[in-house]
């Protein structure tokens, strides 16, 4: 993400991408946490993010957000997950920590305490 000094330069920058544009996805994010903000608290995000309605959904991990410069910086890791799988995880975030094989979902298992037991909740959506 960068962070422009004003709306002439968005614009400007806007411009000059125009060229390049394809197409435009339709995206929806979903939010997870575990229930008392264990990711939120250590600066960490879960997404589940679907593309083009259910065509492709991906399983998500943000984390070490930094501010270089005008520019801002996070390690993201990424796993492709079937779309329908990502939708019954989001009637019931708990389903999340069941997925295996996923090195995501194992990491927030273990480094963030979030076992089956404990659960997910879904922070919200963004379109």
């Amino acid at each position: 993400k960068l962070r422009l000094p004003s709306s002439a330069a968005h614009e400007h920058l806007s411009a000059v991408l125009s060229t390049h544009h394809r197409r435009t996805h339709f995206q929806e994010n979903l939010f997870f946490d575990g229930p008392n903000a264990e990711l939120v608290s250590n600066l960490v995000a879960l997404r589940l993010r679907f593309y083009d309605l259910d065509s492709r959904c991906v399983l998500s991990l943000k984390f070490k957000p930094r501010i270089s410069g005008c520019t801002s910086r996070i390690e993201e890791q990424e796993e492709d997950l079937d779309p329908a799988i990502g939708r019954h995880c989001t009637a019931e975030p708990r389903r999340l920590l069941e997925i295996e094989p996923s090195d995501i979902m194992r990491r927030v298992r273990d480094e963030f305490d979030l076992g089956v037991n404990k659960g997910l909740v879904c922070l919200g959506i963004k379109y």
